[in-house]
């Protein structure tokens, strides 16, 4: 249901080289996945050197567990434009969010999807503590719906 808060952007060559490495990354592994998503093509794709990947994660799923933070992050904050206006009635929050998702999802040619979602089918079995991370940003979301809903 969610999708990358501004992912039609490329990572900005000015930004601070972690954020670089981890929108190379976001962008890579919502079009790959995590197990498609080598540490070489998000260096070449935020066009840092490899001594720079190292300096800032341990280790791949550290990276990993980065992206799903940066996008978790900037879900929230779309949920929270969307959902959190008390001025429109919750129906029309929710119907408002709808629309824009289904846009974004056109404008992107339904590619993509849900980096958590898509996560979650590829990771969560697989490690303990991608599968703790994915659900709790999910947990997260739910209340907030549930939150929207009890308000309806």
């Amino acid at each position: 249901m969610a999708e990358h808060a501004n992912a039609d952007a490329r990572p900005n060559p000015k930004a601070p080289t972690k954020a670089t490495l981890v929108d190379a990354g976001l962008h890579l592994m919502l079009e790959k996945g995590y197990h498609h998503t080598g540490i070489q093509e998000v260096l070449q794709a935020a066009g840092v050197p490899k001594g720079s990947f190292y300096y800032y994660f341990p280790s791949k799923e550290a990276f990993g567990r980065a992206v799903i933070a940066q996008f978790a992050a900037a879900y929230v904050a779309r949920l929270e434009r969307w959902l959190g206006e008390t001025t429109q009635s919750p129906l029309t929050r929710l119907h408002r969010h709808l629309d824009e998702t289904l846009t974004h999802f056109e404008r992107r040619g339904c590619r993509g999807g849900c980096l958590i979602g898509n996560l979650s089918q590829e990771l969560a079995d697989q490690s303990a503590p991608f599968g703790a991370q994915l659900e709790a940003v999910f947990a997260d979301w739910r209340e907030r719906y549930a939150r929207l809903f009890r308000e309806a």
